[in-house]
């Protein structure tokens, strides 16, 4: 990721464009990086249908799984999400209308080929005016997708359902996201599966943009500036939420609140 931000001046959408044909998602964009890049090559190369791609496509990387997860899943499997904001942002709507993402409510934005061509999001190190320390870049999650799904195209607003997210708010299975009722956050979730580690072995694969693991109440994240840290799943999702946020000041303004929690570390991490 260090390498992609260096280089691009930027971190990546959870959407990126790839080829004239197809998008690709925040981990296949970082395959130049993480010493993919003759998978990326042959993705960049490749316009045929994703759904699925040709298993040649899809090899087992095992940077992107955690040793906690089954040692037998092969293929694209993928055992982590990225921060991608306020789930009721930056998703494409079924009219194709798009709206554009604030910097302040995450990390990875939509920056995919149905966007306007310009100007595309780029959240910097700039950006997050809560401090990189502060902020949440990565986590595991039991229910990411493969690392080549994208996302759907559907934007829902309103309160959000008790089941897992299907149509409401889903921006991709790689990326988590805080959810809001009307302006506010919800707090406490409407439903279990909102909460790290929520209804972790009942759920879908995709289906649940939050954090999850196999490790008993935690979670292993990663901050912006890249520190790894055991996540509690005891805390509060204004706390999440927040944790999310990289301009907590702007969103209240946008009527996201409450944000106005100073955090702690010890409120988080275990």
């Amino acid at each position: 990721m260090t390498q992609f931000t260096i280089n691009k001046k930027h971190f990546p959408g959870y959407v990126e464009p790839m080829n004239v044909a197809n998008d690709q998602t925040w981990i296949q964009a970082i395959f130049p990086y993480v010493e993919q890049t003759a998978l990326s090559e042959n993705w960049s190369s490749y316009t045929g249908t994703v759904t699925p791609p040709p298993s040649t496509l899809t090899p087992r990387i095992n940077l992107l799984i955690c040793p906690s997860n089954r040692e037998d899943w092969l293929g694209a499997f993928n055992s982590y999400c990225a921060n991608g904001g306020r789930a009721s942002q930056g998703i494409l709507a079924s009219t194709g209308v798009y709206t554009m993402e604030g910097s302040e409510n995450g990390i990875f934005a939509y920056r995919g080929s149905l966007a306007p061509s310009t100007p595309k999001p780029k959240i910097t190190d700039a950006s997050i005016k809560d401090g990189l320390s502060n902020t949440l870049l990565l986590s595991e999650n039991l229910q990411a997708s493969d690392w080549y799904v994208l996302a759907p195209t559907l934007q829902v607003v309103g309160t959000p359902p008790p089941a897992p997210p299907a149509t409401y708010g889903l921006k991709s299975g790689v990326v988590m996201s805080w959810f809001t009722s009307g302006a506010t956050v919800v707090n406490p979730p409407s439903a279990t599966w909102m909460s790290i580690n929520g209804d972790k072995y009942d759920l879908a694969r995709g289906s649940a943009p939050r954090p999850s693991s196999e490790h008993p109440s935690i979670v292993i994240a990663a901050m912006g500036d890249g520190s790894a840290f055991r996540l509690s799943e005891k805390i509060s999702y204004l706390v999440y939420a927040q944790l999310l946020v990289t301009d907590a000041t702007k969103v209240r303004a946008g009527g996201s609140g409450p944000l106005t929690y100073i955090l702690n570390e010890s409120d988080y991490k275990n």
